[in-house]
C-alpha cells in the first residue's frame, strides 16, 4: 500500500514539475510550448506592457502571463488550495541570481524577494465563491514590472478624475 501511495505521490509532483519550469523573461512562443494553446486573451493591465495578457492552463493551475517586449515580466499561478510544496517549485523554478529571501508575512499575504533583487513573489489567498474553496494565487514580478505599476499608480493618484458627475467640494471654513 505504501508503495501505490509512493508512487502517486511522484507521479503528481512530476506532473507538477512540468509547470514550474516557467521563468520571466520567457518568450509568447516558449509559454505556448510550455503550456499549450492559449485560453483567453485579456487586456494587459499596465499601459507599459504588450497590449495582450494570456492565459494558459496547465495541470489544474491557471497561469496569467503579462508581457513586455513580448518577454513574460509578470506571472501569476493560480489554483484552488495549491500546496506549499507546489508553492516552493514554482518560486524556485523563477528564482534570479542566488537564493529567495524569507518569506515575510503581510496582511495581503506573503512576500519574497530573490537574491539578485530582481523579482518579487507575492502570495496571497483569493476568497473562493463557496466556503473552502480559497484560490491560492502565486505572483512573480520583474523589477520593472514593479517600477512601472508604481508610476502608473502615482500617475492616477495626481491626475484625479475631473468628471462632470464628480461632486464639487467646498473648502471648510478656516482650514
Amino acid at each position: 500500500m505504501n508503495l501505490k501511495l509512493s508512487a502517486l505521490l511522484l507521479l503528481a509532483t512530476t506532473s507538477f514539475a512540468t509547470v514550474a519550469e516557467a521563468r520571466l523573461g520567457e518568450t509568447v512562443e516558449q509559454c505556448m510550448e510550455r503550456y499549450g494553446p492559449v485560453i483567453e486573451r485579456r487586456s494587459a493591465v499596465l499601459a507599459a506592457s504588450d497590449p495582450e495578457t494570456l492565459v494558459f492552463s496547465k495541470s489544474g493551475v491557471t497561469i496569467i502571463v503579462e508581457y513586455r517586449e513580448s518577454k513574460a515580466w509578470l506571472i501569476s499561478y493560480r489554483k484552488v488550495k495549491m500546496l506549499a510544496n507546489e508553492v516552493e517549485s514554482l518560486v524556485s523554478a523563477n528564482a534570479g541570481e542566488g537564493p529567495w529571501s524569507g518569506s515575510l508575512k503581510l496582511s495581503l499575504g506573503e512576500c519574497r524577494i530573490s537574491g539578485d533583487r530582481t523579482r518579487l513573489a507575492v502570495l496571497t489567498e483569493i476568497p473562493g465563491s463557496k466556503p473552502g474553496l480559497n484560490v491560492t494565487e502565486l505572483r512573480i514580478m520583474s523589477r520593472e514590472w514593479l517600477t512601472e505599476n508604481r508610476s502608473s499608480y502615482v500617475q492616477r493618484a495626481e491626475s484625479p478624475s475631473t468628471s462632470p458627475d464628480r461632486p464639487k467640494v467646498d473648502p471648510l471654513p478656516g482650514f
